[in-house]
């Protein structure tokens, strides 16, 4: 059986301007399979997105 992770795909939030808490009032969650959000992320941001450090420095 595939892994499946339970994400919010989009909240809502209300910020308490006197201390500063956020709060999330609202969330609707999916459930997306581990392999669909690894490939999204290579995808997006290659596979070393790290910055890679210069030998000459």
């Amino acid at each position: 059986m595939e892994e499946m992770l339970h994400i919010p795909i989009s909240a809502t939030y209300e910020i308490d301007h006197e201390t500063g808490q956020v709060t999330r009032t609202a969330a609707e969650y999916a459930d997306v399979s581990a392999d669909f959000i690894a490939r999204f992320l290579i995808q997006r941001f290659g596979l070393t997105p790290w910055k890679k450090e210069d030998s000459n420095e």
